[in-house]
């Protein structure tokens, strides 16, 4: 009985330091992501909005 149980708790600390392993590996992504993956996305939105807002200046000048 007492091996057995030893053994699903040898299971089930494996099973956490997993988890975490791959909570920190999750963590490192996404602050890779938000740090490069968005750095070259930027740009184009930043022109798409200053021409919605030309756009919008140009409108409100005619009426």
């Amino acid at each position: 009985m007492t091996a057995k149980k030893e053994a699903f708790l040898k299971r089930e600390k494996i099973k956490h330091i997993r988890q975490i392993f791959c909570m920190i590996l999750m963590i490192i992504a996404g602050l890779y992501y938000i740090t490069y993956g968005r750095a070259e996305q930027e740009a184009p939105v930043r022109i798409e909005f200053e021409t919605e807002s030309i756009r919008y200046e140009e409108t409100s000048a005619r009426s």
